[in-house]
């Protein structure tokens, strides 16, 4: 049926745009995601600040510049998404802990680099270190008790007898497999 504009129930407070029959505070009905509601700061950034019934703030839903995402109630990011660049997750006062980044990788806080490949000479589960040298996959269970590491570095790969600790299994770049059987790495 036909409607106004803008409709306002005076016995709910509700206002109703391209609706005669708002049934929330506010109600747009109507026009697609980039036409329904248009939010225009003042300067280079906006945003839709939440908060509770007591006046404090809870959160805010922030643009700048080519980035959209969610701020804590510290105005910090928690998500921040750059457009056609990346997805970043942060806690503890904008502290990165989570990037997935435009080619597919996950980044965690570290710096280190996690990618998944299904095609090409590059298939399977892909690590890069910060470190040009060395790097390391290490395996702990719940209680973060250490249970394995894989270690590479220039020269060689293997696995590591402990959290950080002396070679057990090392297979030396172009040179021989050796294990440790307890006395030291021998030549396989």
């Amino acid at each position: 049926g036909a409607y106004d504009d803008i409709v306002i129930n005076p016995d709910g407070g509700s206002v109703g745009i391209g609706t005669n029959a708002p049934d929330s505070k506010l109600e747009i009905a109507g026009g697609d995601y980039n036409t329904s509601l248009k939010i225009k700061g003042g300067s280079g950034n906006t945003g839709i600040q939440f908060e509770d019934s007591g006046g404090a703030t809870d959160g805010y839903i922030y643009a700048s510049g080519d980035s959209i995402g969610i701020l804590d109630s510290g105005s910090d990011w928690t998500i921040q998404c750059k457009n056609d660049d990346y997805i970043r997750f942060a806690t503890n006062g904008n502290t990165e802990r989570l990037r997935i980044t435009s080619t597919g990788g996950l980044q965690l806080n570290s710096g280190a680099l996690l990618k998944s490949h299904s095609s090409g000479s590059d298939k399977g589960l892909q690590i890069k270190s910060t470190d040009a040298t060395q790097s390391a996959l290490e395996l702990r269970d719940t209680n973060n008790n250490w249970k394995a590491t894989f270690y590479g570095q220039t020269s060689a790969y293997g696995f590591l007898d402990g959290a950080w600790g002396n070679w057990d299994i090392k297979k030396t770049v172009d040179g021989p497999l050796q294990i440790d059987q307890g006395g030291g790495l021998r030549a396989v």
